[in-house]
């Protein structure tokens, strides 16, 4: 018996239920961590996600003011009598 006592100062401190709470309340820090990077990566994704679907928008409208643009200065060319083909024709009549 005495040899038991002995040695028994080589042994891990606490009990294996300490080792285990240890253990536990480590892995739900880790979790609750990946969690929370978990949450700022999907909402930096959601508002780069929101700033493309914005520039595609205005994308867009530039386009369409482009083509009332060009649409408009095209009528302007083949319609005022100053420029383009009517002046052509009003000019020979």
């Amino acid at each position: 018996m005495a040899a038991e006592y002995e040695h028994q100062d080589e042994l891990p401190q606490g009990s294996p239920v300490d080792h285990q709470e240890a253990s536990t309340s480590e892995a739900i820090s880790q979790i609750t961590n990946l969690t929370r990077l978990v949450e700022e990566l999907t909402k930096k994704h959601n508002d780069q996600q929101s700033h493309m679907e914005n520039i595609t928008t205005e994308n867009q409208i530039l386009k369409n003011q482009l083509m009332a643009i060009h649409s408009q200065a095209a009528y302007s060319y083949y319609y005022n009598p100053y420029v383009g083909y009517s002046s052509g024709a009003s000019a020979g009549g």
